[in-house]
């Protein structure tokens, strides 16, 4: 189910997510490319865990609702995710948005996932929450995170690396048996959201191989910026 972590700050919100796309039966990676993507028209980004076809699905509901701020993407967000399901049916992912409010003068973080895997932290499926302070983690233990005041590119990187060294279960609980893999990788892309900016930039890279289960033993990190 790959990796999303958020770290609040005064005047942003920084949100990493990892790249891996994998065959949920077997854990192979299929694919890595970036998963931060902008709502358009509106000061915000969104990532997935699970599904891939769950970016470009949502993205095409944002679009046909025309909104022109986070505001009115929030007050939309129910039939969008309403008529996602649909779309989606039979397959587990999560989607998480972070953007500006302007009514609020804040950043914001919304998360909602169609699954029960979360019931152990207090999140129902199918329900959206809301966050305006801290640090949130899917995919790996929050705790892992370095709080606001401490934070650091650095030690968000440490935490995807240990992170990424965990089991995961790819099924998110659904399955009749847990399909257990690693399933953070490829690399690690960061966003920047702020009330009059956005920026985004891969900050890690590994050498996973394209059809091969992701291996973090054997992996080791490869610098940004070396070439292919």
């Amino acid at each position: 189910m790959s990796a999303m972590a958020v770290i609040f700050q005064p005047e942003a919100i920084h949100l990493f997510t990892d790249a891996a796309f994998y065959d949920p039966s077997t854990g192979v990676l299929t694919g890595a490319a970036n998963k931060v993507w902008r709502v358009p028209g509106v000061d915000a980004v969104f990532s997935s865990r699970g599904v891939r076809a769950a970016f470009p699905f949502f993205l095409e509901l944002c679009a046909a609702r025309n909104v022109h701020s986070f505001d009115e993407l929030k007050a939309c967000l129910p039939s969008v995710f309403l008529e996602l399901d649909e779309w989606l049916a039979g397959y587990t992912g999560e989607i998480l948005i972070a953007g500006w409010s302007e009514s609020a003068l804040r950043a914001e973080v919304l998360f909602r996932a169609n699954h029960c895997d979360y019931a152990d932290l207090g999140l129902e499926a199918g329900k959206i929450y809301r966050w305006t302070e801290g640090r949130l983690a899917f995919g790996f233990d929050a705790a892992l995170l370095p709080a606001p005041a401490d934070f650091t590119i650095e030690r968000v990187i440490s935490a995807f690396e240990t992170g990424r060294r965990e089991l995961l279960d790819l099924s998110c609980g659904e399955a009749s048996e847990p399909i257990m893999a690693h399933a953070i990788g490829g690399f690690i892309q960061h966003a920047i959201i702020g009330p009059n900016d956005m920026s985004s930039q891969t900050v890690h890279q590994w050498d996973d191989l394209i059809g091969s289960p992701i291996m973090p033993v054997m992996s080791e990190p490869v610098p940004v910026g070396a070439a292919a």
